[in-house]
């Protein structure tokens, strides 16, 4: 159960740094991997924006948060705040 909920809020967390052209982290990671930072091409291999996001979901619901990944835009705030409280509420009730 605690595999698949991983799953879906990291699916979740990819679904919206795609969801708009404006300023998100997948951009941002997508950044360091360009050469040419002019434009934004978005050629993130799958697996990599995979890992990345379980990585960023994992170290919050965690509460150890490195600091590297961040939310970007007011959506992916409001995401990650709710990550936050589930990985609260999972910890203090196991």
């Amino acid at each position: 159960m605690l595999a698949f909920s991983l799953h879906c809020l990291t699916c979740g967390f990819i679904a919206i740094g795609l969801y708009r052209n404006s300023d998100s982290w997948v951009r941002r990671l997508d950044f360091v991997s360009e050469q040419s930072k002019t434009q934004v091409s978005l050629n993130i291999p799958a697996n990599r924006l995979y890992i990345t996001s379980m990585y960023f979901i994992t170290t919050t619901i965690t509460t150890i948060g490195y600091g590297d990944i961040y939310g970007v835009s007011m959506a992916e705030r409001l995401y990650i705040i709710l990550v936050m409280f589930l990985g609260i509420l999972v910890f203090t009730t196991i």
